[in-house]
């Protein structure tokens, strides 16, 4: 054991006492001009996705006067805020600009349906939902929303 010990602190003092003297020679091989770098960071893409009411899915009877709630996921540099656009299927477009973009990749907006909302063929009507980037760096377009108007009969929004 102790024979082990005195050829460890040898083999030790063989390596120090080089170093400290600045005599210890470097492999040639070894380039040293290189900068020790870290790969760089890839920017991400600014993308939104609408997740309420999804691609493809028709939220129906949803109701004149009551809430219907948009929501997002996001990544990237989106902005602070997003626009909402809502537009109707033969005119007719609700804009509402400046709505906080959310926070954790995720926004989501509570929208109150306008007493007169018309798509332009009449009371109500089928709206499809797109969110842009505040900074103009996104946009997506997710479902549909029928709005009915409760005079006429009973609305859902389901």
């Amino acid at each position: 054991m102790i024979r082990k010990t005195v050829m460890l602190v040898s083999l030790l003092m063989s390596l120090a006492l080089p170093l400290l003297a600045g005599t210890l020679q470097v492999n040639p091989e070894v380039k040293k001009d290189l900068p020790i770098q870290a790969p760089p960071l890839k920017e991400i893409k600014p993308m939104i996705k609408v997740t309420h009411p999804a691609p493809g899915i028709t939220i129906k009877h949803a109701c004149m006067g009551k809430t219907q709630e948009i929501s997002w996921d996001y990544v990237g540099d989106i902005g602070a805020t997003v626009n909402i656009l809502i537009k109707g299927s033969s005119s007719g477009l609700v804009t509402i600009n400046g709505v906080p973009a959310g926070a954790n990749m995720h926004g989501s907006y509570s929208w109150l349906l306008p007493e007169n909302l018309t798509d332009g063929k009449g009371e109500g009507g089928m709206f499809t939902v797109t969110v842009q980037a505040g900074n103009g760096s996104a946009t997506a377009t997710g479902g549909k929303i029928q709005v009915d108007d409760p005079r006429l009969g009973p609305c859902s929004g389901k």
